[in-house]
């Protein structure tokens, strides 16, 4: 048996600002310990639960924040970019029992929700797909859910898992903090949130079989705004794209796949260099 875990940072506990995002940034270390200590509980929880392989993505910024030293070998890691299917990278390999999505925020749609955004938000002002807001947990589940396999824990402040408990109702959830804003949040102990995962993850192995792979309606009606105008202009000239608006678009995906693979092209192209 094979588990599948994205691990992002955003929805860590204790992290609140972009400067614990970055290597060069203030508690940056500190916040790439205690992913690697979240992380580290779920994958000895499900170990332990008779899982033979843990395929662990690092999808975080640069994707090089997990310590792959303090990982067993029984742990396959995923790290750096460009890589296919993005932050669920590794996911085609083979058949996994289920996925877990940790650390993950509240999408750039929501009003509230510390350190919300949607794949980058340097670049992306509102993602929809079938005309409803889309998170990056909405889009990782949908690419997990293609391949059969369903997303049985997810981590992340209260803003995070109200926001992902409408596509993903079954899923064990963890919550790292109670966000304030942006930039704040009221956190919750380290250690207590990293005990906490381990027992939802153990839950989690237990209750495999309540879990459905998450299915979207293809092919995806994509929206996307995004802050650059250029970029949207230099999109436009794209068959099968529409521009909507100054700063929006809209196209068609096959799959959610197919839609991370479109929408790093869009998010990382910069016509503007």
């Amino acid at each position: 048996m094979r588990v599948y875990i994205s691990a992002d940072m955003e929805g860590v506990a204790g992290v609140v600002t972009g400067d614990q995002l970055v290597p060069e940034g203030f508690e940056y270390a500190q916040a790439r310990e205690q992913m690697t200590r979240e992380v580290l509980a779920a994958v000895e929880a499900v170990l332990a639960a008779g899982a033979e392989e843990v395929v662990v993505s690092d999808s975080h910024g640069n994707g090089q924040n997990l310590v792959p030293a303090l990982l067993p070998p029984q742990v396959t890691l995923v790290r750096s970019w460009p890589r296919p299917r993005g932050m669920m990278s590794g996911l085609e390999t083979g058949e996994f029992a289920c996925a877990f999505l940790m650390g993950y925020h509240a999408s750039a749609s929501n009003p509230a929700g510390t350190l919300a955004h949607t794949m980058s938000s340097r670049a992306l002002i509102e993602l929809r797909i079938n005309g409803r807001p889309a998170s990056e947990a909405l889009l990782s589940a949908a690419m997990a859910g293609e391949l059969g396999c369903p997303v049985a824990l997810v981590t992340g402040d209260d803003v995070f898992l109200e926001e992902v408990s409408d596509v993903l109702p079954a899923a064990e959830k963890v919550q790292t903090k109670v966000a304030f804003g942006m930039f704040s949040a009221r956190c919750r102990p380290p250690a207590e949130v990293v005990a906490d995962i381990a027992e939802h993850a153990r839950r989690a192995m237990t209750r495999l079989g309540e879990f459905a792979p998450l299915r979207l309606e293809a092919p995806l009606q994509v929206e996307l705004c995004l802050k650059s105008r250029l970029a949207v202009e230099y999109a436009s000239y794209l068959p099968g794209v529409t521009r909507t608006g100054a700063h929006s678009f809209r196209f068609e995906a096959a799959d959610a796949a197919s839609l991370d693979a479109q929408l790093s092209f869009f998010l990382n192209y910069r016509p503007d260099l």
